[in-house]
């Protein structure tokens, strides 16, 4: 840990000790400390006897974590009232950095930089509330030199924008605006900022050929690797997957369990009975598209309504009062 109590009562963080004659104790059980510091480790206190304290708070902590976190509170300190490791005791959780944001509130900022299971996460964020504390996750290096499922920046997404910081920098990564085209990488936009404020990010740019994402879907299909169900279920239908419209070819939805390719031919077999008719919702509509996605509510029904404004603007549905009318879906080849 950094910081301790010292024999006054005073919070004092290891990197400002200028002495290991004095005292020093642990906030949260009052058990002595000893200061460990040397030419190659970050200077931090730890407990001559662990099994004392019986609050949740690990010492085994790597050099990045412990210097990454001191960094960022040297780094975020001039934005406000920012406490390193305060302890809360009504929770059992000790937070990297807590900030007390002028507008926002009370805030914790926990800088990851192992794995955490979704389990441990959600009892974390749900003590944080539990509290009326927002929480920002600001994942190191490990994480920002992966490829991240999903899933994963699902879990650690913080007002639509994912946080990371490396100790050799002096800001913050910050990424948002994800898109998922089939057969090709994530991609999104970043920016560096040395402030935690709103951010505006552009869309990244995606190039897709209809022609070559209908030859790799061929392709999946000649390997078997395409649910055989949903190509009988189309065959019943007088169709056939590899003739499927240009439009379904073309999506770039993040959060999604399955291809774009999958969820747009979904939505438009949704769509295709109620064409000429008003009567489908947008609500209803975004009810029955919840189980292919990994978002929460909310985030679908922003996601799903992105892709009703593109078949707005190529002129095939009309969006009016919170309903769908279908005019012409996209066609099939022949």
């Amino acid at each position: 840990m950094l910081m301790a109590i010292d024999e006054y009562n005073r919070y004092i963080s290891a990197h400002q000790v200028q002495t290991t004659m004095a005292s020093y104790f642990c906030p949260a059980c009052r058990q002595p400390l000893i200061l460990k510091r040397g030419e190659h480790k970050v200077a931090h206190f730890a407990h001559r006897d662990l099994s004392v304290c019986q609050h949740t708070f690990s010492e085994g902590e790597s050099s990045t974590h412990l210097t990454g976190k001191l960094a960022l509170y040297q780094l975020l300190k001039g934005q406000g009232t920012i406490q390193l490791e305060p302890v809360l005791a009504a929770i059992d959780q000790r937070p990297d950095l807590l900030w007390q944001h002028p507008q926002s509130g009370m805030i914790a900022i926990e800088y990851q930089c192992s794995p955490i299971s979704a389990k441990r996460l959600a009892e974390r964020n749900q003590g944080y509330r539990s509290q009326g504390i927002s929480v920002y996750w600001i994942l190191g290096p490990k994480y920002y030199h992966k490829n991240l499922r999903p899933q994963t920046i699902q879990r650690f997404i913080q007002a639509g924008v994912l946080y990371f910081y490396l100790p050799s920098d002096n800001y913050l990564r910050c990424q948002s605006n994800w898109l998922k085209a089939d057969f090709q990488r994530l991609k999104y936009c970043e920016k560096k900022v040395s402030r935690l404020e709103n951010l505006s990010f552009t869309v990244p740019i995606t190039d897709l050929k209809a022609n070559y994402q209908r030859q790799k879907l061929q392709q999946l299909m000649l390997q078997k690797r395409v649910d055989s169900a949903l190509i009988d279920y189309l065959y019943q239908q007088h169709r056939r997957l590899d003739q499927v419209p240009d439009w379904i070819l073309l999506g770039t939805t993040f959060g999604l369990k399955v291809p774009n390719w999958h969820f747009r031919l979904v939505i438009w077999l949704l769509l295709a009975p109620f064409q000429d008719q008003t009567v489908l919702t947008i609500t209803s509509l975004v009810k029955r598209l919840e189980p292919y996605f990994i978002l929460t509510p909310e985030q679908v029904f922003l996601s799903v309504k992105e892709v009703l404004l593109d078949l707005q603007k190529g002129g095939h549905i009309g969006l009016a009062d919170g309903e769908i009318q279908v005019f012409h879906l996209p066609v099939w080849r022949d």
